[in-house]
């Protein structure tokens, strides 16, 4: 398929029960933030767009770093030394390199969520990216998708019991393993502008906080760690 994200966008979402998976081991057209394109070589990752349907919808900004927390965990899991980091607000890396990639689409009450997590290294990935099998992984793409879905799943439903006491949990859980958070970085802005500080924490809605001359609440940026 094109994109896994845009075959759910396509396709009739309202015969569909919530949690519906599109999945592919190959995509033409994968997708990434701002535009770009996620190299998805045959058999080299997993693509997965997952249909929700968020009680608290002024929560959903959350969903994002809710699939980042699970990648997360599911890269320990089968690469227990590997120590992967969450950076806000979409991507988990590897020493400093990208495993796995986050997108999400509001359509209407519902969201399309989508992730990219490289299972072996790819020809035309940049080198900026990294893949479990260099990190001594050789588990299926069955076992790393039943992983992936599990971790997901379980933050998925205590957010739809309760959506405060699980932001809370994800907000700790970020704070614990966030590659971001106490780093000098530069925030460009979708305007085009952009601000450099120290990031400081994020707030109850997901937003990161960046003190430079003042304290800055960042909603959606693309975010270069400096090296401090």
């Amino acid at each position: 398929m094109d994109s896994t994200n845009l075959m759910l966008e396509r396709a009739d979402r309202g015969a569909m029960p919530e949690l519906t998976a599109f999945v592919a081991a190959s995509q033409t057209a994968g997708q990434g933030r701002l535009g770009r394109t996620w190299v998805s070589e045959p058999g080299s990752s997993i693509s997965l767009s997952l249909l929700l349907r968020p009680n608290d919808r002024a929560r959903k900004g959350w969903l994002t770093l809710m699939m980042a927390a699970s990648v997360r965990a599911t890269v320990e899991q089968f690469a227990p030394e590997s120590k992967p980091l969450i950076k806000w607000p979409n991507d988990v890396l590897v020493v400093e390199r990208k495993i796995s990639g986050i997108l999400a689409k509001a359509l209407g009450d519902e969201v399309v969520l989508g992730v990219g997590l490289n299972l072996k290294s790819q020809q035309g990935a940049p080198e900026t990216a990294i893949a479990l099998d260099e990190l001594g992984c050789d588990a299926s793409f069955d076992e790393v998708l039943f992983e992936l879905l599990t971790q997901f799943r379980a933050r998925y439903a205590k957010f739809q019991s309760d959506a405060h006491w699980a932001v809370s949990d994800l907000a700790a859980e970020f704070r614990e393993h966030s590659a971001t958070l106490g780093s000098n970085v530069i925030a460009m802005l979708p305007g085009g502008s952009q601000i450099q500080g120290l990031v400081s924490d994020i707030d109850a809605d997901g937003n990161l906080l960046i003190e430079s001359d003042v304290i800055h609440t960042i909603s959606a940026a693309d975010i270069i760690h400096l090296r401090n």
